[in-house]
């Protein structure tokens, strides 16, 4: 029973385009009936399933039908609060905010709750900075934050660190880019590790991208990209990579040439189409 569903979600997450896949999931979802009585690990899987192919409604919905017992775990609380951030409807963001820090003092202090909160920060800074409010630089500020309370935390976990790196080049104060200096090598040694341009995983294969760029070594990006491409799996992972690029670009498209910079991000937008 339990294989049999596993399988049928991995054969929807494939469907194209992603508005097939979403169907299919949902009337998996349906034949499921009373989740009470199905196994948590299906459950979970099914969450993970619609954050795969953006499903983000959808997720929130299931969230709520789910057993007590599953709703309380902390995989499908940070999903929550994911899926909360992404969908963005009114007062969403609040709670994501809620739900993140509240596990962080009852559960402990994680790479991937932290990393979860700087999304909603950064997110929340980037609605701001475009709409020219001065709420934007306090949203950098507890964006920066959390990433590097992640990182700090568990620093095998390169992607609250790259993305703290990404921010403090955003700030840009003579302490910000002190501290993006100091944690760069940091980070290049913890994706290394599990790794790196050579991994099969995307986000290995994407945060090398990325510090390649921000280190404007673009030789490195460049021979690193068809993995990046090839190793994606789903439409918003190669949206978060080519995002974080948009703001790089947007940094230093006054100042300097981002022609290598844009051509990386034009093969991210188109690999990202392809999954729609």
């Amino acid at each position: 029973y339990s294989m049999e569903f596993r399988e049928r979600l991995k054969s929807a997450r494939a469907l194209s385009p992603v508005k097939k896949a979403r169907s299919e999931l949902k009337k998996i979802e349906k034949e499921m009936g009373d989740l009470k009585v199905v196994e948590s690990g299906i459950l979970v899987d099914l969450l993970l399933s619609y954050r795969d192919v953006s499903a983000w409604n959808e997720m929130v919905t299931l969230y709520e039908r789910l057993p007590a017992d599953v709703k309380d775990a902390v995989i499908v609380r940070q999903q929550f609060a994911l899926a909360l951030n992404r969908r963005a409807e009114r007062g969403d963001r609040d709670k994501a905010t809620s739900i993140l820090e509240n596990l962080l003092i009852k559960r402990g202090a994680s790479a991937e709750t932290y990393g979860i909160l700087g999304r909603v920060y950064k997110d929340l800074y980037k609605e701001a900075k475009q709409e020219n409010k001065r709420t934007s630089a306090g949203y950098l500020d507890k964006a920066v934050e959390a990433y590097t309370r992640g990182f700090e935390c568990e620093p095998i976990d390169y992607y609250p660190g790259v993305n703290a790196i990404s921010l403090l080049l955003q700030k840009g104060t003579e302490e910000a880019l002190a501290e993006a200096e100091r944690l760069t090598p940091l980070v290049s040694f913890a994706v290394a590790r599990k790794g790196g341009a050579s991994s099969s995983d995307y986000w290995d294969t994407a945060t090398v991208l990325e510090l390649a760029l921000i280190g404007r070594d673009e030789k490195v990006a460049f021979s690193v990209l068809p993995r990046v491409l090839v190793n994606a799996e789903a439409s918003w992972m190669v949206k978060t990579t080519a995002d974080n690029l948009e703001m790089l670009k947007g940094l230093r498209s006054e100042k300097e040439d981002t022609g290598g910079l844009e051509a990386v991000i034009n093969e991210l937008r188109a690999r990202e189409k392809e999954f729609k």
